[in-house]
């Protein structure tokens, strides 16, 4: 059963995505907002609970019930007005559910700060959360950040992205990537989920990651240290080392160890609209080597010299990397 402190955090969220999307920032917000509610049922569900709270109270106004409640709070006959005091009392009382609502908007906006941060193809960029913690997305990497509540909430959409993640003890930091849940409190770590299996490689302090399988099953929370690397797609994940070089990448920096060329090719075209084509003969070639992202075409012409191979452009502004 969900925690009451979650259910009362994402019905906060659910008001401020509400309170935006009837107000005059709604157009802008609608990207940011679908993905918010397409990544978890519970955040359409709430949603849906609190936009028909919305309206029944908008409707009871036409009944019965709702005209007595109304006729009782009234002071001034609105019938002994004349034409402009009706219509000055129509302007105000508009005024004055827009003022409620833009209070409503801005003091639960400032409690509970939702947004959406996303990357496009190309080097990786740095955003400040509300929170003093620093996130880095990879090319072609989102997120949704959730921060309120009893907890710091970060869902991994696509892509790779590293956490450093301000201190606070009492509001864990918990990201939540699919096939796993990585919880910290003031540490600085990688996710990644570009690869069949998650890859979660702490850098400093402490983090605690849980893995939950095709069934639901959930495995035994594991504690890494510093350099460690977990990767696993289910509740047995293996931890070893981080490969030399792993926290390269947030600089634009690729490294690699012992790295099928195959593999290689196929990372740096994360980076670029031009990619590297290799011949199924040579694709187990080994690399080794640190090369910066997005320069497919002087990273082609490097592996074509470092391993003595034939290298063409297309008529697309793509690189063959052909046999011997």
């Amino acid at each position: 059963m969900p925690d009451p402190a979650d259910r009362k955090a994402l019905r906060e969220e659910a008001s401020v995505w509400l309170a935006r999307m009837k107000g005059p920032e709604a157009q802008q917000s609608r990207f940011a907002f679908e993905a918010w509610r397409r990544a978890d049922p519970a955040h359409d569900a709430a949603y849906r609970n609190l936009e028909q709270s919305w309206r029944d109270s908008g409707l009871i106004a036409h009944t019965d019930t709702g005209r007595a409640r109304s006729l009782s709070r009234v002071r001034v006959p609105f019938h002994g007005m004349s034409a402009w005091q009706k219509t000055a009392a129509g302007v105000a009382g508009i005024f004055i559910v827009l003022a409620v609502s833009l209070i409503l908007y801005h003091t639960l906006t400032a409690r509970f700060a939702v947004s959406q941060l996303a990357n496009a193809v190309g080097v990786p960029r740095s955003v400040r959360l509300a929170d003093g913690s620093l996130v880095t997305l990879d090319t072609d990497s989102a997120i949704t950040a959730r921060l309120g509540g009893s907890r710091r909430s970060i869902h991994i959409l696509r892509g790779r992205v590293r956490f450093d993640v301000a201190h606070d003890p009492a509001h864990p930091f918990v990201v939540d990537a699919g096939a796993g849940e990585v919880v910290a409190r003031g540490t600085l770590f990688d996710v990644d989920i570009t690869r069949p299996a998650l890859a979660v490689t702490l850098y400093r302090g402490a983090i605690d990651v849980q893995m939950e399988d095709h069934r639901g099953v959930v495995g035994a929370t594991r504690r890494l240290a510093p350099g460690q690397r977990l990767v696993g797609s289910d509740t047995q994940p293996v931890i070893a080392a981080a490969p030399v070089g792993a926290d390269r990448w947030a600089g634009g920096i690729l490294s690699f160890d012992n790295v099928p060329l195959a593999d290689v090719a196929a990372q740096a075209n994360r980076y670029s609209s031009h990619h590297i084509h290799v011949a199924s003969a040579i694709a187990e070639l080994k690399v080794t080597g640190a090369f910066r992202a997005g320069d497919n075409a002087t990273f082609a012409r490097s592996l074509g010299a470092a391993l003595d191979l034939p290298v063409s452009a297309d008529s697309d502004g793509d690189w063959e990397l052909g046999p011997r």
